[in-house]
């Protein structure tokens, strides 16, 4: 029994009229204790149960680096990415309200680097091969810190990870959305492709890269947070 199934069960019984009052402060106690334990909230609890579902992504995803970012942020909020042939939107795949979350994320991350990408070709004066190895710089290096933080959380140390431990809900929600992908027809994932970037534009890239906050969060509840950076 998963631990979520743990807990369903322990706050079904809580509010069970045949329970003395006693028998129902002791199971939501224990529930609450493994809610804290493994990061867990009683929303997710919920939603276990309506399971992985699929959600139409529908921004251009052309740029490598934008696939690559939508790819590892999804998978950081147990999600996966299924990207159309023609590169022109997604898939999100995984529960409700970590679908939202990730697109959420993507959405802020890919404005942030155009933003940023934007405000450097002005200030060089420079044109818009300075502004797209900018961008393809920056946008890579996010990528590659999701990348990290993702498989930190799931317990697969790397080397400058930025978060640690294992969070038994994420693999859970990973593997929900692995068994739809699963059930899918004729659907691919994304395999990381590196962008060419050169010259100065593409270091002030990286830089920006490793400046820029990934600030989101996921869970909900007390316990049940697990934050981006």
């Amino acid at each position: 029994m998963s631990v979520a199934d743990k807990i369903k069960k322990l706050l079904a019984k809580s509010h069970d009229a045949a329970c003395t009052e006693a028998e129902a402060e002791m199971c939501a106690r224990k529930a609450r204790e493994l809610m804290d334990e493994h990061g867990v909230s009683e929303e997710s609890v919920r939603e276990k149960a309506d399971g992985a579902g699929v959600q139409v992504h529908m921004p251009k995803y052309f740029d490598p680096w934008r696939r690559d970012i939508a790819n590892n942020c999804a998978k950081f909020y147990g999600c996966i990415a299924v990207f159309s042939t023609d590169k022109k939107s997604c898939q999100i795949v995984g529960r409700e309200s970590s679908r939202a979350v990730a697109i959420d994320m993507m959405e802020f991350l890919d404005h942030t680097v155009i933003k940023l990408a934007r405000e450097y070709r002005k200030s060089v004066g420079g044109g818009r091969a300075e502004q797209l190895n900018f961008e393809r710089a920056c946008g890579t290096r996010i990528a590659y810190r999701l990348y990290q933080l993702w498989r930190s959380a799931t317990g697969e140390a790397t080397d400058g990870a930025e978060s640690g431990g294992t969070s038994v809900v994420l693999l859970d929600e990973l593997a929900q959305a692995r068994a739809v992908i699963d059930a899918m027809d004729g659907v691919r994932t994304r395999q990381s492709a590196g962008s060419k970037q050169v010259g100065a534009a593409a270091a002030a890239g990286r830089a920006a890269g490793d400046r820029v906050g990934l600030g989101g969060q996921v869970g909900g509840g007390s316990g049940g947070v697990r934050m981006l950076g």
